[in-house]
């Protein structure tokens, strides 16, 4: 009886810690608000920009086979969905309406991989430029501006 009681208590100490470590990323419906503050529009692009990063890793993945980069960039998706989580909550708590999506590389894909691809290109022609003798170019390819992608829906 003692065994019983105490495995109880032990799975229910385990469900409370759990309940408590494991905090979801929560979606709610948007939120109708009748004068969002000011800071909305800048919170909801960092949140979607999060989405543009993790698309870009995923691209940079496909291009790049060195493992300890791939390891970087995991660090580094970890940190923007954390970020993405806190831009989430400040977003509740100033009574913004919230996005009804989770950030996802899917959201902008194919954007990102004609990026990665004009980026690879661009190092491809500068490697031939340092052989001739010509002048290297670093402009930022325009398939990388990321205001002007458009998500795709997921």
């Amino acid at each position: 009886m003692q065994k019983a009681s105490t495995l109880l208590s032990v799975t229910a100490l385990a469900l409370a810690i759990a309940s408590v470590t494991a905090a979801p990323l929560s979606i709610a419906a948007p939120q109708k608000s009748k004068a969002e503050p000011a800071q909305c529009t800048k919170l909801r692009t960092d949140y979607d920009d999060a989405s543009k990063k993790l698309a870009l890793a995923q691209a940079y993945d496909v291009l790049d086979h060195s493992a300890i980069r791939s390891t970087m960039r995991n660090s580094e998706n970890s940190n923007v969905i954390a970020q993405a989580r806190m831009t989430f909550d400040i977003m509740k708590g100033q009574g913004c309406s919230v996005p009804d999506y989770t950030p996802s590389a899917g959201r902008y894909g194919l954007q990102s991989l004609q990026c990665a691809s004009a980026l690879q290109e661009q190092r491809t022609k500068n490697a031939f430029a340092d052989l001739d003798n010509r002048p290297r170019s670093y402009e930022t390819p325009k398939e990388c501006d990321t205001t002007a992608w458009t998500h795709s829906t997921n």
